[in-house]
C-alpha cells in the first residue's frame, strides 16, 4: 500500500490541500495533507462528493471546518484519529491504516468537523480530536448542522476503542454541537471537553441524539456534560464521571 511518504500535500497560509467535486467519490489511504482556508483547511468536500479515509493524516485550520468541511456530501471514517499524535507509535499506526490522524482548529465551529446537512460515518478506532488552545465559538470538535452523524467505536483491529476528546468552545458544545440533526454515539470514550456556556461534551439544539456505550470524563461547563436544549434524547449504558458544572448538575 502507499504510505504518507508517497503521497502528501502540504501548503501554507491560506490555501486548502485538497476539494473534491460534486459526484466524485474518493477512497484517500495512506495521505498526508495539511493545509488552511476559510472553510476546510485540510479537505473541503461539495454536495454530492463521497470521501473515505483510511490511514491517512489530515491537518488544518480554517473559520468552518478546521480539518474538514463536509458540505452535504457523504464521509467515512475508518479506523480514524483527529489530532495531535497522542497514541504509542502512532505513525505506524497511520502507515498500517489502524488510524486517520488528523489535527483541527477552527476560530468558530468543528475544530476536527463541520457538517453541513451530509452524512458522516465512522466504525472502529475512531479518534476526533480538536487543536485548539484558544477555542472555537461553538462545537469545537464536531459541529453537526442539520446533518447525520453516526460513529460507532467499537474496536475492529486491536483494543482501542473510539474517542472524541479535547474540545473547547467558548459557547456551547465543547465536543458536538448538534442543531437540528440526527447523532448516533455507540462505543466511545468521551473526555477532556469544556465549554463557556452549556454542554461540555454533547449539546443538543434540535433532532435526535442516541448514546449507548459511552464513558463522558473530564467534561466542564456552566451546564453539565450533555445539555438539551430541544430534541429527543436515547440513552442506554453511559457513564459520566469528573464532570462539573457551574449552574446545573455535572451530568
Amino acid at each position: 500500500g502507499l504510505t504518507q511518504a508517497d503521497i502528501g500535500r502540504s501548503v501554507s497560509g491560506d490555501v486548502r490541500a485538497m476539494h473534491v467535486r460534486s459526484g466524485v467519490a474518493l477512497t484517500l489511504e495512506h495521505i498526508g495533507m495539511d493545509g488552511g482556508h476559510d472553510k476546510g483547511g485540510g479537505l473541503y468536500m461539495e454536495p454530492g462528493a463521497t470521501v473515505h479515509l483510511i490511514g491517512a493524516s489530515i491537518r488544518g485550520s480554517a473559520r468552518l471546518g478546521g480539518a474538514i468541511y463536509n458540505d452535504h456530501g457523504t464521509l467515512i471514517l475508518s479506523n480514524s484519529v483527529f489530532s495531535e499524535p497522542i497514541y504509542d507509535n502512532v505513525q505506524e499506526r497511520v502507515r498500517n491504516g489502524l488510524t486517520t490522524l488528523v489535527s483541527g482548529r477552527a476560530t468558530e465551529a468543528g475544530s476536527a468537523i463541520y457538517n453541513e446537512g451530509g452524512e458522516v460515518t465512522g466504525s472502529g478506532e475512531i479518534g476526533l480530536f480538536a487543536n485548539n488552545f484558544e477555542g472555537s465559538q461553538t462545537g469545537d470538535v464536531i459541529y453537526n448542522d442539520g446533518g447525520t452523524l453516526f460513529i460507532d467505536g467499537a474496536p475492529s483491529l486491536g483494543f482501542r476503542f473510539g474517542r472524541i476528546t479535547k474540545g473547547n468552545s467558548l459557547g456551547h458544545g465543547g465536543g458536538i454541537y448538534s442543531r437540528n440533526g440526527v447523532v448516533s454515539l455507540k462505543n466511545l470514550f468521551v473526555a477532556q471537553h469544556t465549554a463557556v456556556g452549556h454542554g461540555g461534551a454533547i449539546y443538543l439544539d434540535g433532532g435526535t441524539l442516541s448514546m449507548e456505550g459511552l464513558y463522558i470524563t473530564g467534561s466542564a461547563a456552566s451546564g453539565g456534560a450533555v445539555y438539551v436544549a430541544s430534541g429527543t434524547v436515547q440513552a442506554d449504558r453511559v457513564l459520566v464521571v469528573e464532570a462539573t458544572a457551574s449552574e446545573a448538575g455535572g451530568g
